[in-house]
């Protein structure tokens, strides 16, 4: 599937990127490669997604390529991620300082991949930067607001800041509920101190 695939020209082709744009990551990939990646965790002949409902975003990375780390800060969706999923996630290399925003949104299998921003891991307030980021493009940007959200995932190690996102999220709760009467949105963070990551749910609201 990689077989023309080079990790230091993925890099710096998303350094280069001008994030005022729509860039597409699985469309920089392809290019890269010279062809249509092909291959999933699950199946090898399968064409390469990035799609957020089907796939294990973080094992296709690897697959690429094992010095990339895709981590999920952020993750919405309805039930069960069923219809329509968010993510952002951060790509980073074991070689460079370097690393990008990405936001993945699904709706009904129609899915975006789009680099949002670039950051400097060896910048101290990055995650901060980050988290602000995040915060204003759910909220503005992305399909959250035509209340969709049913389950909220955080990554821990970051500052969220948990006051606006509940208000956020209360507010597109009170008119999802007109439609929706008895729907709700729970909130969830990864567990402190815990090698394998598992969430907890901290906020519920119904």
């Amino acid at each position: 599937m990689n077989k023309h695939f080079n990790h230091d020209q993925l890099i710096n082709e998303l350094k280069n990127v001008d994030t005022k744009k729509h860039h597409s990551i699985g469309l920089i990939l392809d290019k890269l490669n010279g062809e249509e990646l092909i291959g999933t965790p699950y199946d090898e002949d399968d064409t390469f997604t990035l799609e957020p409902i089907t796939s294990d975003i973080e094992k296709q990375f690897i697959m690429l390529d094992k010095t990339l780390n895709y981590e999920t800060i952020f993750r919405s969706e309805d039930e069960q991620g069923k219809d329509w999923a968010l993510e952002y996630g951060l790509l980073s290399s074991k070689k460079y300082d370097d690393c990008f925003l990405i936001c993945l949104q699904s709706i009904g299998r129609d899915f975006t991949d789009t680099i949002l921003e670039k950051y400097d891991k060896s910048e101290k307030d990055f995650k901060s930067k980050i988290t602000d980021y995040i915060h204003i493009h759910f909220e503005s940007k992305s399909d959250a607001k035509h209340n969709w959200s049913r389950d909220v995932y955080l990554s821990k190690g970051y500052n969220w800041d948990l006051d606006r996102l509940f208000v956020f999220l209360k507010k597109i709760l009170v008119e999802k509920k007109k439609s929706v009467p008895k729907d709700y949105v729970a909130i969830w963070k990864h567990r402190e101190n815990q090698k394998k990551l598992t969430y907890e749910r901290i906020k519920y609201f119904s």
